[in-house]
């Protein structure tokens, strides 16, 4: 069954190139521009201690100058001919990317393809970028959600991965030097870990020939510095506090979560979270919120990662209402373990599911990131073609399976940051 009408789709291009770097061609006539899109995967996952936040910290770095290109002079090249320049960073991947006009296609891939391979890692503007980042951490630990999704990681995990911050701490900031960042750089930056995407008002061939010879010659070992598949231990379940100066309470109730690698699962668990907290029709939004007036927000989030991960359940609150909030929480759970959904909230779930996916694809940006991500996150480039599919086959009957699987526990990891007590 169809949940709404297929976009129109041309059929995406793969190519390896000698040294290891994957090539995917998503060519859309008619639209007028293209995204270059770069995804390496390497985020904070892959990062020892010592050094953490040197993935986001290396990305900022790689704006700042290559071997043949000053500081200031990249940002310059693209804005001169009206296009837009920015990168990410996560636990599991870092990406770089350019949007514009069909004509400066040359220009956003010689970009690209010169930031990835020929980063210059200055110095001084290593120095100057680190008071910035410190900065952006502190904003963070002011912001009441940022704060406990940082502090819900470190507590839910005993080691794994996903435990440290994507920014790093200020102590590891500090003292990660160019040295450092430079090694982190050529081991982590290497064909075998990276793809290219070109999306948008392309002709594949010349998109491919352009390709090669920009990456011309670009071999690279990959070395990392942690172990391939890193070992995950959850925590012993419990409560955490944090008082701030805060008007109301904001939490986080989390459970263990799969990675993103058995394909139908993570489609039934994409539409779980939303059957139970997706949306305002959500049981949690409805039962929670809006019939018993025990939450000022709340919805359901599934961390679709390439590692094991978690389920959350995110709120806010007045502080006096937090622990009949729970307890309403865990029977919504309970509500979805003993029976499956009914027709019209797994159809509501599905339908949600499928526009958002759709919405993301309207741009070219869209289409390279959706593409991108689940490209990089499970090898497998039909993944992310397959998704709407997927996800309308899923029945009610898995939805209550993955339910019992997955939500039947209560060793769940409480993360709270409510008002200073008077």
């Amino acid at each position: 069954m169809t949940l709404i009408p297929d976009m129109p789709r041309n059929e995406i291009l793969t190519e390896n190139l000698p040294g290891g770097l994957t090539v995917i061609l998503a060519p859309r006539p008619g639209s007028g521009v293209v995204t270059v899109d770069t995804w390496v995967a390497v985020g904070s996952a892959d990062e020892p201690p010592r050094i953490s936040g040197v993935s986001h910290f290396l990305e900022h770095m790689l704006f700042k100058g290559t071997e043949r290109y000053g500081v200031g002079e990249i940002d310059r090249l693209i804005e001169g001919v009206g296009g837009l320049i920015n990168a990410g960073t996560s636990h599991d991947f870092t990406h770089y990317h350019v949007t514009v006009a069909t004509p400066n296609f040359p220009t956003a891939l010689h970009v690209i393809s010169e930031i990835v391979q020929n980063a210059a890692i200055d110095k001084n503007e290593l120095n100057s970028e680190r008071q910035v980042i410190i900065e952006e951490y502190s904003i963070k630990q002011d912001n009441p959600q940022g704060l406990l999704f940082e502090e819900l990681y470190e507590r839910a995990f005993l080691t794994g991965p996903y435990r440290l911050p994507v920014l790093g701490v200020p102590e590891t900031l500090q003292a990660t030097g160019r040295a450092e960042m430079l090694d982190y750089y050529q081991r982590h930056y290497c064909p075998e870990r990276m793809a290219l995407m070109i999306v948008g008002d392309i002709e594949p061939g010349p998109a491919l020939e352009a390709a090669r010879k920009a990456f011309d010659g670009f071999e690279r070992p990959y070395r990392p510095l942690v172990p391939s598949v890193p070992t995950t231990a959850y925590a012993v379940s419990g409560e955490h506090v944090i008082e701030k100066e805060v008007n109301e309470t904001y939490g986080a109730i989390a459970l263990p979560a799969p990675p993103l690698t058995d394909h139908d699962e993570a489609y039934g668990l994409d539409v779980l979270q939303f059957v139970l907290g997706g949306g305002h029709a959500s049981l949690l939004y409805q039962e929670v919120k809006e019939k018993r007036r025990l939450a000022n927000s709340i919805h359901m989030g599934y961390s679709s990662s390439r590692y094991p991960d978690l389920f959350y359940v995110y709120f806010s609150c007045d502080e006096s209402k937090r622990a009949e909030l729970e307890q309403a929480v865990y029977e919504q759970f309970d509500r979805v373990i003993q029976s499956p959904p009914p027709p019209e909230a797994l159809h509501r779930a599905r339908k949600l599911l499928a526009n958002s996916h759709a919405f993301s694809l309207e741009t070219t940006q869209g289409q390279s990131s959706s593409i991108g991500y689940f490209y990089t996150i499970t090898g497998d480039i039909e993944f992310e073609k397959n998704y709407i599919e997927g996800v309308s086959r899923v029945t009610a009957e898995q939805v209550q399976d993955l339910a019992r699987k997955w939500l039947a526990t209560r060793d769940t990891t409480r993360m709270i940051i409510r008002p200073k007590r008077v």
